[in-house]
């Protein structure tokens, strides 16, 4: 297996925030964090693909709130186009 190196420029203030996630969520590596957050995105973009939206949901307060995201909206937008092509 053939492994590949990234490297991110971040500001003091976004690493911090990434020190800050990592510890809210018992993460011991950044790799952890990372492959976890793409784990999600993967999921966020299938649900996409398939028309669906990625919500957060109160069931006490009834409520949901869509989570929004351009990539995500383009994502919708180009499955739609897909099956109208079809």
């Amino acid at each position: 297996m053939t492994k590949a190196r990234v490297q991110f420029d971040l500001t003091p203030e976004r690493l911090a925030e990434l020190d800050h996630l990592m510890a809210v969520c018992g993460f011991e590596t950044r790799k952890e964090l990372f492959n976890t957050a793409l784990s999600f995105f993967e999921a966020a973009v299938e649900e996409a693909r398939k028309g669906n939206d990625i919500a957060a949901v109160n069931e006490e307060a009834q409520t949901y709130s869509r989570l929004v995201l351009p990539a995500l909206a383009r994502v919708t937008r180009s499955a739609r186009r897909d099956v109208a092509a079809e």
